[in-house]
C-alpha cells in the first residue's frame, strides 16, 4: 500500500471515530451529563503527564495537562480500580494551564481512569508496564479492526482510543489507563455487552453477528497469527480486547491456538462472513448438530465462561455487578478456561465454601482468590543416567507393543462404541483425509459457486446448510432476497489461505482435538450405548447406556484435518493409533475405531517427519532457517517410532506366531520381505531422524540464547515491547529511512555506561542479506503488544499450560548416539564400512559426553576396526 493510500485510510479511520464520538457526545448533551450528580467539577485539579502511543512509529510521546478525578473508585473488579474523571481539551502552548482550566469543567468530557490494584487493596504504583501493555493491546486490536473495515462490512467497528496518565505529584507517581466514557445504549437497545471472550464464550442474548465475524476475520487477515477476542463495548465502539497469538506471547489472557480453537468451535458462519470472504472452519457432524439445536435462549454447560466468577454467582448477585466488574472478571482466566465442566462445578462449590468461610460480601475490596486455576505440574530435571534408563525402558515397551500389534493378523479388540454406517463412513473419510494434503476448494471452503457467486444459507434441522433449496425453487425466495439486501452490501474476494495460515490452522485443529479429548464439550457427545454388541471378555456391562467421556468422532475429525495440514503432532498421534500404540489425545480412538494399519502408520509418521514450519529452509545449516517456527520433538519422536516399526517388520519372522487354525499360515511368507529394500529404507529413516535430532538441539540452543538475551535486555525503553528470533519485521535499510520486510535472526543486548543497548540482526526478504540495526530502527509487521512471559517470549503448549513431555505423544525412546550406532550396524550390513566407521565414532563421542564409557569404548573400537 502506498503512503498516500495509507494516509487516506488513516484519515478515514479518524473521521469514522470522530463521527461515532460526536454522536455519542451529542446524545450525552441531549440527555445531560450522566455524572452531574457526582460534583466532579468541585474536585481539586491535578497536574498529570499524558503518555500517548503512536502505532505507526511504535513510539511514546508525552504532554502535560490538568484533570479532575474522584479520590475513591466508583467500582472495582478483580484486578483494577475504576475512577470517574473529567478532562478538558489540551490547552494551547501559549496559554496558562491555571487560567485555561479555571472554567468549563461542567461541560468537560467524561473519562474512565483504570488503575491496577496491589495485594493490599491499594493502587499499584508498579503497574506502569501493565498499563502500557493494555494500551498497546487496544491499538493492535484497532489495527485488525481497520483491516476489517477495509472490506466494507455492513457495520464498521472501532476500538476506543486509550492512553496513559501519570500523577507526578502523588506518592509513587502512579499510572492510570484512560479512555472516554460512552453512555447510553446502542441501536439494539443494549448497553455494555460482552460479545465473546478469549475462551470461547459467545453472547447468547443479543447474538450480534458483526463482533463474531470480526474475530474470525482477524485470524485470517493475520495469517493465523492473531485472533482478537474479548469483544465488548457499546454498539460498535469496543474496549479492553484480548489478542490471542499463535505462540502465547500476549500474557496470561492469551490462550493461543487453544483459545482460537474454543472460538471456532462456537463460531457460526453466516451470510456476512461469506460475503467478506472468510473461509469456513470445518466442524464435525456432532458439532454441527449441537449448533443446530443451540437456540437464542439456550446455554450449554461448556458455553459458560469457564473462569468467569459470574458463572458461580446467583442471579441476584449478578444483578448487582456492573459492566466494569464484568469486564474485569473477564481477564481472570487462563488454563482454567480449558477445564472440563465437572471440574468447573467442583471448583465453583469450593469457591462458594471459601467465600462463606471468609465472610465475603459485595463491599469487600480485597482482590478475590483465584480458585479456578489448576495446579501446575513441575518439570523435573533429570541427569543423563536417569534419562537414558527411562528411554531404554520406553523403547522396550514400544518394541513389545509394536510386536504385539504385528501378531494381530486380524484386528481383534472389544467393541467400545456402537457405530452406524454413517459413522463408519465418517471414520473412513477422516483416515483418508489425514494422509492427503489439504487443497483449497471454492465451493466447500468459501460457500460459493464455481463462478464466485455467494450461495444462500438456509439451515436444516440437523444444522447442515440446505445448499440446493434455492435451485429447487427456481431461484432465491423473496425472503432470501430481502435478507441479502438488508445485510450484505459489498462482496469481497475470498481471503487467501497462505502457507502460514494453513500452518496455524493445523495447530488450531490439533488443539480442538485435544479439548475434545479432555472432555471439554460434553454437550457434543452423542447418545450412544457403551458395551452394546461388545465382546463379553472385556468385562463391560452390556446393558450400560452411559455416555462416553468425550466425542471420539470429533477428536478424529480434527486430528485428520490437522494431519492434512501437515501438523506434526497430529500426524504422530494418528500414526501411533494405527500402530496400536494409542495417543494421549484420546483413549477412545484406538482399534476398532481406527484400525491397525502399519502402512498407514508409516505414511503418517513420515508426514510428521517431513512437516516444516513456514519459511523453514531446506538447508538446515543456514542461519535463520525457521527452527523456532515448528516444534521438533514430535518430528523426532515420529522418526524414532518409524525406525522401530521398520526394524520389527524386518525381523517379524523371528517372533510372529503362526497358527494354521486361525488362517495365518501365510503370515510368515507375507512378512518375509525384500531384505535389501527394507535395509535401505531403514538407513534412510535413521539418517533423517539423526538430522532431526540435530535440528532439535539447535532449536533448543537458539531458544535458550533468545531467552537469555531477553532476560538481559528486558523491555526496550521507549517501545514497550520486545523482539524475538523469528519475528516478522521491517528494518531501516542502512538506516537511510527506507524500511524493508524481513525476519529477526538474532537479538543481542549489551550493557554500557549503565544502559542496555539492543541490536537486532534482520535478514531481508528480497535478497537474503542481513544487517544489525539498533532497536529503534526495527519495527514489527505485526507488533507484539502485551507483557512477555517470565520465560522470555513465545511459548510452546507445554510451557503455556504446564505439564511435561510425558503428557504428550512426543516421548523420544532412544538416545541420539544409540540411533547412530544402530545406523552404523546397518551400514556394515550394507557393505559401507567407511560410513559405518563414521557413525560408530559419532556414537562413541555422544556416549562419552553422556558418561556411558563402556558403550563409548565398544563403539570406538568398532570404528577403528572398520578403518583398518
Amino acid at each position: 500500500m502506498s503512503s498516500s493510500s495509507e494516509d487516506s485510510a488513516r484519515e478515514a479511520r479518524r473521521h469514522r471515530l470522530a463521527e461515532l464520538l460526536h454522536k455519542a457526545a451529542a446524545k450525552a448533551v441531549q440527555e445531560e451529563d450522566p455524572w452531574s450528580s457526582f460534583n466532579i467539577p468541585g474536585v481539586p485539579a491535578e497536574r498529570i503527564i499524558r503518555h500517548l502511543y503512536d502505532p505507526h512509529t511504535q513510539t511514546w510521546s508525552t504532554d502535560e495537562t490538568i484533570v479532575k478525578m474522584e479520590s475513591t473508585p466508583f467500582t472495582h473488579g478483580a484486578m483494577r480500580f475504576c475512577y470517574r474523571m473529567k478532562k478538558r481539551a489540551t490547552p494551547p502552548l501559549s496559554s496558562s494551564n491555571h487560567r485555561f482550566h479555571r472554567t468549563g469543567w461542567t461541560t468537560a468530557s467524561n473519562y474512565v481512569a483504570k488503575a491496577y490494584c496491589s495485594k493490599d487493596g491499594q493502587v499499584d504504583t508498579n503497574a506502569k508496564q501493565a498499563i502500557q501493555n493494555d494500551i498497546l493491546l487496544q491499538y493492535e486490536a484497532q489495527r485488525w479492526a481497520a483491516r476489517f473495515n477495509e472490506s466494507d462490512p455492513p457495520s464498521k467497528i472501532t476500538f476506543l482510543r486509550a492512553y496513559a496518565i501519570e500523577f507526578p505529584n502523588r506518592d509513587g507517581s502512579p499510572w492510570f489507563a484512560v479512555e472516554r466514557f460512552i453512555a447510553g445504549k446502542d441501536s439494539y437497545g443494549a448497553g455494555f455487552v460482552k460479545h465473546n471472550t478469549n475462551s470461547g464464550f459467545v453472547d447468547t442474548d443479543l447474538r450480534r453477528v458483526t463482533p463474531q465475524v470480526f474475530s474470525a476475520h482477524s485470524f485470517y487477515a493475520s495469517n493465523g497469527n492473531r485472533l482478537v477476542a474479548d469483544i465488548q463495548g457499546v454498539g460498535d465502539l469496543y474496549t479492553d480486547p484480548q489478542v490471542l497469538s499463535s505462540d502465547y506471547r500476549f500474557g496470561d489472557g492469551d490462550l493461543g491456538p487453544r483459545g482460537m480453537a474454543l472460538f471456532f468451535k462456537t463460531f457460526r458462519h453466516c451470510g456476512i462472513s461469506d460475503a467478506m470472504g472468510v473461509p469456513i472452519f470445518p466442524l464435525s457432524k456432532n458439532e454441527l448438530k449441537h449448533q443446530a439445536k443451540y437456540h437464542d435462549d439456550e446455554e450449554t454447560v461448556s458455553d459458560v465462561d469457564a473462569n468467569d466468577e459470574l458463572s458461580f454467582m446467583s442471579h441476584d448477585s449478578q444483578d448487582n455487578i456492573n459492566s466494569f466488574q464484568k469486564l474485569d472478571l473477564n481477564r481472570m482466566r487462563r488454563r482454567a478456561s480449558l477445564m472440563r465442566p465437572d471440574q468447573i462445578m467442583e471448583n465453583s462449590i469450593l469457591h462458594v465454601i471459601h467465600n462463606n468461610n471468609n465472610g465475603n460480601n459485595s463491599n469487600n475490596n480485597k482482590q478475590p482468590a483465584d480458585m479456578m486455576i489448576p495446579e501446575e505440574k513441575e518439570c523435573d530435571f533429570e541427569d543423563s543416567s536417569v534419562r537414558t534408563e527411562k528411554r531404554s525402558n520406553m523403547r522396550n515397551e514400544l518394541r513389545a507393543s509394536i510386536r504385539k500389534s504385528l501378531r494381530l493378523a486380524k484386528p481383534v479388540s472389544p467393541q467400545k462404541i456402537r457405530r452406524t454406517k454413517s459413522d463408519v463412513d465418517e471414520v473412513e473419510q477422516c483416515l483418508l483425509r489425514a494422509r492427503q494434503d489439504f487443497q483449497v476448494d471454492l465451493v466447500r471452503d468459501y460457500h460459493r459457486r464455481e463462478s464466485g457467486e455467494l450461495r444462500t444459507r438456509k439451515f436444516k434441522d440437523n444444522g447442515e446448510p440446505d445448499e440446493d433449496e434455492e435451485e429447487a425453487n427456481g431461484g432465491p425466495t423473496k425472503k432470501q432476497i430481502r435478507h441479502k439486501s438488508t445485510l450484505i452490501g459489498t462482496i469481497s474476494p475470498p481471503m487467501v489461505l497462505s502457507n502460514q495460515t494453513l500452518f496455524n490452522l493445523g495447530k488450531v485443529h490439533y488443539q480442538l482435538a485435544i479439548l475434545h479429548g479432555m472432555g471439554r464439550f460434553p454437550e457434543v457427545v452423542p447418545d450412544v450405548e457403551i458395551g452394546k454388541n461388545s465382546n463379553s471378555s472385556n468385562g463391560s456391562d452390556p446393558n450400560s447406556t452411559d455416555k462416553p467421556p468425550h466425542d471420539s468422532f470429533s477428536v478424529l475429525f480434527h486430528l485428520s484435518h490437522a494431519a492434512s495440514l501437515q501438523n506434526a503432532p497430529a500426524c504422530l498421534a494418528l500414526g501411533r493409533v494405527h500402530a496400536g500404540l494409542g495417543t494421549h489425545v484420546s483413549e477412545l480412538i484406538d482399534n476398532p475405531l481406527v484400525p491397525l494399519d502399519f502402512e498407514a502408520a508409516k505414511e503418517l509418521l513420515r508426514r510428521a517427519m517431513d512437516s516444516m514450519g513456514v519459511n523453514e529452509s531446506e538447508n538446515s545449516d543456514e542461519e535463520g532457517s525457521g527452527l523456532l517456527l515448528v516444534p521438533m520433538a514430535p518430528r523426532v519422536a515420529a522418526g524414532c517410532l518409524l525406525f522401530q516399526i521398520l526394524q520389527d517388520e524386518r525381523h517379524a519372522d523371528e517372533f510372529l506366531t503362526i497358527d494354521e487354525d486361525e488362517g495365518e499360515v501365510d503370515a510368515k511368507k507375507d512378512n518375509n520381505k525384500d531384505k535389501t529394500g527394507s535395509l535401505t529404507e531403514m538407513m534412510t529413516v535413521a539418517q533423517d531422524t539423526l538430522k532431526l535430532f540435530e535440528l532439535m538441539e539447535k532449536q533448543q540452543a537458539e531458544a535458550d540464547k533468545a531467552k537469555e538475551s531477553l532476560a538481559r535486555s528486558g523491555n526496550v525503553a521507549g517501545t514497550g515491547n520486545m523482539l524475538h528470533v523469528g519475528d516478522r519485521v521491517q528494518g531501516d535499510y542502512f538506516m537511510e529511512g527506507t524500511y524493508y520486510p524481513g525476519t529477526v535472526l538474532e537479538v543481542n543486548a549489551t550493557e554500557k555506561d549503565g544502559e542496555t543497548h539492543v541490536m537486532i540482526t534482520v535478514q531481508y526478504d528480497d535478497d537474503g542479506s542481513s544487517e544489525a540495526l539498533p532497536r529503534d530502527h526495527v519495527r514489527m509487521l505485526i507488533p507484539p503488544t502485551a507483557t512477555q512471559t517470565t520465560v522470555g517470549g513465545p511459548l510452546s503448549d507445554e510451557e503455556a499450560f504446564g505439564g511435561t513431555s510425558e503428557d504428550q505423544d512426543d516421548d523420544i525412546p532412544i538416545e541420539t548416539y544409540e540411533l547412530a550406532a544402530e545406523l552404523a550396524e546397518l551400514k556394515v550390513e550394507a557393505g559401507d564400512k567407511e560410513s559405518a566407521s563414521t557413525y560408530y565414532q559419532e556414537a562413541a563421542e555422544g556416549a562419552m559426553q553422556d558418561n556411558k564409557m563402556k558403550m563409548a569404548t565398544e563403539w570406538s573400537l568398532k570404528a577403528a576396526e572398520l578403518q583398518d
